[in-house]
């Protein structure tokens, strides 16, 4: 079984919370067993991202999901099955997107979104 973090907006696998998660999975000797992509910024290429690491894996992972990261482990799980583990996940993002229309910088690599 792979143990997936889905970082949220803004975010990146350099988080506080994914390299902690990341050591921890280390010290149990599950390293190899831990994935944390970086999730594109527009949704469209996160959802096909999610795809294609999700699908082959036929329901066998975990999902810890942050912020937005939790809002897309919720559609994962509903979509390809496993199971999700959600930390302060966004529950309706769409109702908050005005707020970040325009372009923002992203907290750990400093890339800009053109949204």
């Amino acid at each position: 079984m792979k143990l997936i973090f889905l970082h949220g907006f803004l975010s990146s696998p350099l988080s506080q919370k994914a390299q902690d998660t990341a050591q921890w999975m280390r010290e149990q000797g599950l390293g190899e067993s831990f994935i944390c992509p970086t999730i594109p910024m527009e949704p469209e290429a996160a959802a096909n991202m999610l795809r294609d690491l999700l699908t082959p894996l036929d329901g066998d992972f975990c999902l810890v999901g942050s912020s937005l990261g939790g809002f897309f482990a919720t559609w994962a799980v509903e979509t390809f099955g496993g199971r999700a583990v959600l930390v302060n996940p966004a529950v309706q993002p769409y109702h908050l997107i005005d707020q970040y229309l325009g372009e923002q910088k992203n907290y750990q690599t400093g890339e800009n979104s053109p949204y």
